[in-house]
């Protein structure tokens, strides 16, 4: 598994000290903007860490982005109802997200994707936003449930309830 973002970060902040370097980089990823900050005991030592976490939201973005038709998560989406192969890092965050799910008793549910066509979230997002109506929340809103998601670890696969 990669090492997560604020590790990156803390390690670059670690390496600061009297005559640190303060590196911001700026990126897109998963639909939103992202400034990274960091600093190190020098440039070379900072542009290294930056692009070590940038690499680390790339392949995050790869994984998991519902902004991608070529991610893990798209693909899983696309293929709902059928067993999709996953790398072992998004089985660990669906697994998380499940637990998150079950803690939360549904308040955060992984599932939300169907909903969020219908709301227009991000750069999607309409100057006046307004409700989907009743009759077209209804179908989407059968497609949402994070006890649906099924995991087999021992295949790398999982798949979601519903088609």
């Amino acid at each position: 598994m990669h090492a997560p973002l604020p590790t990156l970060l803390l390690a670059a902040r670690a390496l600061a000290g009297d005559g640190s370097v303060r590196l911001d980089r700026r990126l897109a990823a998963m639909g939103t903007g992202l400034t990274l900050s960091g600093e190190a005991s020098g440039r070379p030592t900072a542009v290294l860490a930056s692009e070590a976490a940038v690499r680390a939201i790339q392949a995050c973005e790869a994984r998991l982005s519902t902004w991608r038709d070529d991610s893990e998560v798209a693909e899983l989406n696309r293929r709902a109802g059928e067993p999709v192969r996953l790398s072992a890092d998004t089985l660990t965050v669906l697994e998380k997200s499940i637990w998150a799910g079950k803690l939360s008793d549904g308040a955060f549910d992984v599932t939300y994707a169907s909903m969020g066509q219908l709301w227009k979230f991000g750069d999607a997002a309409e100057a006046i936003p307004k409700p989907p109506s009743a009759a077209q929340a209804k179908p989407a809103i059968a497609n949402i449930h994070f006890r649906q998601i099924q995991i087999d670890r021992d295949n790398s696969q999982a798949r979601t309830g519903h088609n």
